[in-house]
């Protein structure tokens, strides 16, 4: 627990005597994508009293947090938002660090932009006669025939269609490409 807490505090305060410096920039677009899967899953794992994933969820969060260049204030003070529940003490301190006289207990949950929170691509699976032979990641929205051709150029797929005739493709999109071969 108290590794943990060592790792939360240096994320957001840093390691020497000095006072931070937090940037009021917009967050990278990866750290900003994982505080908003967190503001969601935090938020009903709290509801649901599901508490170590809640956790874990915020540990994901907070390693994100520390291959930052530079301290950006909305990431770190929705992390510290939502380590408040569970570790009130060291979450109030950070607070009042990150520039705050008002005590955490009196400001507002964080809101997530479900948008933001969404993966933009996905890993599809290659089969042949239903064995998975290949993964790809591609765009979410990536259309069947696309999908198809992508499978179909696929080098360790065409290992396995060698001298073989294609009786018919299934394809679902977002999961996978299955060719049947004869």
């Amino acid at each position: 627990m108290a590794h943990g807490l060592g790792r939360a505090w240096r994320s957001v305060v840093g390691d020497s005597d000095e006072a931070p410096v937090f940037v009021d920039e917009t967050a990278p677009e990866a750290i900003e994508k994982v505080m908003h899967q967190t503001v969601i899953k935090v938020t009903s794992d709290i509801e649901n009293m599901s508490f170590n994933t809640a956790i874990s969820q915020l540990m994901i969060f907070n390693n994100e947090m520390m291959k930052m260049d530079k301290r950006y204030r909305e990431p770190c003070e929705t992390f510290v938002k939502l380590l408040h529940p569970f570790a009130p003490h060291i979450a109030e301190e950070m607070w009042s660090i990150l520039g705050h006289n008002e005590s955490l207990t009196n400001v507002a949950w964080p809101k997530a932009d479900a948008s933001k929170a969404e993966e933009s691509s996905v890993e599809v699976v290659f089969q042949v006669n239903g064995k998975v032979r290949a993964k790809a990641q591609v765009a979410k929205d990536m259309d069947k025939a696309a999908l198809e051709k992508l499978a179909l150029d696929n080098d360790r797929v065409k290992e396995f269609m060698a001298c073989k005739t294609v009786v018919k493709s299934i394809v679902v999109p977002g999961k996978l490409v299955n060719i049947v071969v004869k």
